[in-house]
């Protein structure tokens, strides 16, 4: 305390001293006390200082000047002077945060020590997107930027401790933790997911965001993310035809339709694609540009079909497998040819067989058909069944020969409307019937010399024709005009068909013929002989 003399003067006169004694007041034990030290934002702290003397007590009364500060956070209002020994201020701030509270007596700081208050965000009241929102990638892959969400109180400040569930809701997929993921928010009011997993179609996928302690502004808050048609994949693209079965001749449009390995039909251009048949006939692979491939398959041969491809050089797993049958006949085919050497005048060893086929040359089951066999060329005359009708598309003639003179033949099978067949066969000599004087005995002769010509006999068949295969045929000569006995060898057998005498004669003059003969052949007989005396 410090005394002062006060003296009063008036009109030039004088009063008593009067001592008086004043307390100051101490920055030491002075205080300063705020009415909470954490708030919700927008509360407003109310600030106290409290003067004190050097002992520590209060004073009741004003003293100096007291101004209050803050260094932080907040709104200070100014320093109100209650008249008590006390001053007082408020603080208050919209936002998360702290703020340390001093103050002066007269300029002089406080030295008893600061408060600090903690504004603290208030009730949760809205939630928003923060990140991870309207996202493309490939289907069924994991987006690059985990959806977050961010919860606010009404002054837009962060709540930490809420939680947050993530919901799929449409588009499949996955979340990390599982949906429905329960996510509690950070300290900067974050509520985010490790992964958003997209399904495996191709387009949108949609999660919702909800908190479910409250009802906030925003909710729910919906994520978005596109999933996005892959690479053509050769484990899924499929092969498809426009028909299963096509008769030999027909066609159809075989597409590739390329997917992805998630099975999304691709809508552009995917590659190279390649097809191939293994029977059959492919046109030009021609790119659609909407994620398909056509080509026309040309059916040929009868049988199995299997369509395949590639794409991108990769075998492609799907097939499409088309059943081929014969088409219309077109053409007639010999299947069996008949004998190439048969025997004038007998049936052919092996008979002809005529297969009715397509264009293709697929076997044709047709019944009904008649087909006639004909000599085109080398004469002659054909015996037998001419005219047969198919069964089952088959032909089978029998009992077919040809008579005539040895050598070469063509037969011609024909049928109205498809194109003719032809077999080539050479006749050769029938079974031996005849004999024929091929060179005749001298005209005239001396009796008991040898005749200057010698009879030369052929072995020949029905039609003539020299039995070139016969060794075993013994001739006989023998006069059958005249009188008398033929000297010399008089049987001869044949060789290759022919039976040559050499030395045949007559010992007496006399005008003769001479018969040749062979068991069960027809004889034949000479001209007139003349045979002079020796």
């Amino acid at each position: 305390p410090v005394t002062h003399v006060v003296t009063a003067t008036t009109g030039g006169v004088t009063g008593n001293s009067v001592n008086v004694t004043t307390v100051a007041a101490s920055v030491a034990q002075s205080t300063i006390a705020v009415s909470s030290a954490s708030v919700t934002v927008g509360t407003a702290v109310q600030i106290t200082v409290q003067l004190k003397d050097a002992s520590g007590t209060n004073l009741t009364f004003s003293r100096g000047t007291v101004l209050v500060a803050s260094s932080g956070t907040g709104t200070l209002s100014s320093t109100t002077d209650n008249t008590n020994g006390t001053y007082s201020a408020t603080i208050n701030s919209p936002i998360v945060g702290s703020t340390s509270i001093s103050a002066t007596i007269d300029g002089v700081a406080i030295t008893s020590g600061n408060q600090t208050i903690a504004f603290v965000a208030g009730t949760a009241t809205q939630i928003a997107v923060n990140a991870g929102n309207n996202q493309t990638a490939s289907a069924s892959s994991t987006l690059p930027t985990p959806p977050s969400v961010i919860v606010k109180d009404a002054n837009g400040n962060a709540v930490s401790g809420v939680t947050v569930t993530f919901t799929i809701t449409g588009g499949g997929g996955s979340l990390s933790p599982a949906s429905p993921a329960n996510v509690v928010t950070n300290a900067l009011g974050i509520a985010a997911l490790t992964s958003w997993t997209l399904g495996a179609t191709a387009g949108s996928n949609t999660m919702d965001a909800t908190v479910a302690a409250a009802t906030l502004a925003g909710e729910p808050v919906t994520f978005t993310g596109t999933g996005t048609i892959g690479t053509a994949s050769s484990a899924t693209s499929q092969i498809t035809g426009g028909a299963a079965a096509l008769a030999s001749g027909q066609n159809t449009t075989i597409t590739v339709s390329l997917r992805d390995a998630n099975n999304n039909s691709l809508t552009a251009t995917g590659g190279t694609v390649t097809l191939s048949a293994n029977i059959g006939t492919l046109g030009a692979v021609t790119d659609v540009g909407d994620g398909t491939y056509t080509a026309t398959y040309t059916a040929t041969t009868a049988g199995t079909a299997t369509i395949t491809g590639t794409i991108n050089g990769s075998q492609i797993s799907d097939t499409h497998v088309i059943t081929v049958t014969a088409g219309a006949a077109s053409q007639l085919v010999v299947t069996t040819a008949p004998s190439a050497g048969p025997q004038s005048g007998i049936a052919f060893v092996a008979q002809p067989v005529i297969q009715l086929r397509d264009a293709s040359g697929n076997n044709v089951s047709t019944s009904g058909v008649n087909v006639i066999v004909a000599i085109t060329a080398g004469g002659g005359t054909l015996n037998g069944t001419a005219t047969v009708a198919t069964v089952s598309g088959i032909a089978t003639f029998a009992g077919l020969s040809i008579n005539g003179t040895i050598g070469a033949r063509t037969l011609t099978f024909t049928s109205t409307g498809l194109t003719s067949a032809t077999s080539s066969v050479t006749l050769v000599a029938g079974t031996a019937t005849q004999l024929a004087i091929a060179t005749q005995p001298s005209g005239t002769a001396t009796a008991a010399s040898a005749f200057a010509t010698q009879p030369v006999i052929q072995i020949r068949d029905a039609d003539g024709n020299v039995v070139t295969t016969d060794n075993s045929t013994v001739v006989t000569a023998a006069r059958s005009g005249g009188s008398g006995t033929l000297g010399g060898i008089t049987s001869v057998t044949a060789v290759s068909g022919i039976a040559t005498f050499t030395n045949l004669s007559h010992p007496t003059a006399s005008t003769i013929t001479v018969q040749f003969t062979a068991t069960g052949l027809t004889s034949a007989t000479s001209g007139n002989v003349a045979v002079s005396p020796s």
